[in-house]
């Protein structure tokens, strides 16, 4: 009688056993879809964030661009300013022209 009485123990652990593993198998899958679904939440962030950093990153670009070509216009107008351009006189020769003329009244 005491294989019996053992076996209906063991047998009793046993189904214990796979009752706490039940409960732990729906557990771990709520947790995975909570985790399935926070991946997805992230991921559409993710997507969001990049197409907007990619259009800042364009408009920066543009800008910065549009800016390198002002300065680029503002240096040659400087040139011209300070050395005069095609037999033209330069704003320093012009400024001491009319200091002569001033002088001379």
């Amino acid at each position: 009688g005491g294989h019996m009485e053992e076996n209906g123990g063991q047998i009793g652990l046993l189904e214990t056993d796979i009752d706490g593993l039940e409960k732990k198998i729906s557990d771990d899958r709520g947790s995975l879809v909570t985790a399935q679904d926070t991946l997805a939440d992230d991921q559409l962030y993710l997507k969001d964030l990049t197409e907007r950093c990619e259009k800042a990153a364009n408009d920066w670009d543009q800008r910065s661009a549009a800016r390198a070509e002002e300065l680029k216009v503002i240096a040659e107008a400087l040139a011209v300013l300070r050395d005069g351009r095609d037999g033209r006189k330069s704003v320093q020769e012009l400024d001491a022209v009319n200091q002569r003329a001033f002088v001379q009244r």
